[in-house]
């Protein structure tokens, strides 16, 4: 065994398998893999793979061998004929059984996915705002003040602005949902925000290399129920799912039989 999954065995031939179709595809690819732990990234895969087909069947979510047989037959008409998809099952190391466990797992998914973002809405509270980005908190304090007493915000952001995509525009960062933007404190302290015009205090965010930037964020106007567009909801279908994955790993039992040799 390669690992227990929930005291569900996974097979060290299941896992020498994938592996082998891992470093195929990445020399087919002409990746270096050398320095990579791709090993453990091929198990935790599968190890993943199986989380959910257990979820999945402990919510009653049936594969039958006719949806099987149904789907295969769909990969065969678009491979134009049994031998052509019979060819590139070997070409990529598939036995037909193995083939039809990982449409399996690819339906049992799908149904997960279903089910976990089914609440998750197609309008939301969302906030339109603009905002000044810096990288001196002495300068974060200047047009604060100065939009304190008078000064044209959106004048202030094209001048000062860090983030020149959306100085151009006075720093408008249209409609949000909350879980949409990239820096989170810009978020918070916008939905945070009750009145238009109002403006946040100094807001410190950390970046991706460790140095502190500095925000002041305006409230324009606020929509208690505004359509996510596509980009969006696609963003929080994602987490939604990621979110319930997390949770599944948190609450699984699983024992890694590899790291002990066996």
């Amino acid at each position: 065994m390669a690992a227990l999954v929930n005291d569900e065995p996974l097979f060290l031939a299941t896992f020498e398998a994938e592996l082998a179709r891992y470093e195929q595809a990445q020399a087919e690819l002409g990746n270096d893999t050398s320095g990579i732990d791709y090993q453990t990234v091929v198990l935790d895969a599968l190890i993943e793979q199986l989380l959910i087909r257990q979820a999945a069947q402990a919510q009653g979510v049936v594969v039958t061998d006719e949806i099987l047989d149904q789907e295969m037959g769909k990969l065969q008409s678009a491979a134009r004929g049994a031998d052509n998809f019979t060819a590139w099952l070997e070409a990529n190391r598939y036995s037909e059984a193995e083939f039809r466990a990982v449409v399996a797992n690819g339906i049992f998914q799908e149904q997960m996915v279903t089910a976990v973002t089914a609440d998750v809405p197609f309008a939301v509270e969302q906030v339109h705002a603009r905002y000044i980005q810096v990288d001196d908190p002495n300068l974060a304090s200047t047009l604060l003040a100065q939009i304190q007493n008078g000064d044209d915000f959106a004048t202030l952001a094209r001048l000062h602005s860090l983030d020149r995509i959306t100085g151009e525009n006075g720093g408008d960062l249209g409609f949000f949902a909350m879980g949409s933007l990239l820096v989170p404190e810009v978020e918070t302290a916008a939905f945070s925000l009750t009145q238009p015009d109002e403006i946040s205090e100094i807001v410190t965010a950390v970046n991706q290399d460790g140095r502190s930037i500095y925000y002041i964020v305006q409230l324009i106007e606020r929509d208690l129920e505004r359509p996510l567009d596509a980009t969006v909801r696609s963003i929080l279908l994602q987490q939604a799912f990621e979110t319930w994955l997390d949770e599944l790993w948190q609450t699984a039992q699983v024992e890694r039989l590899l790291e002990r040799g066996s």
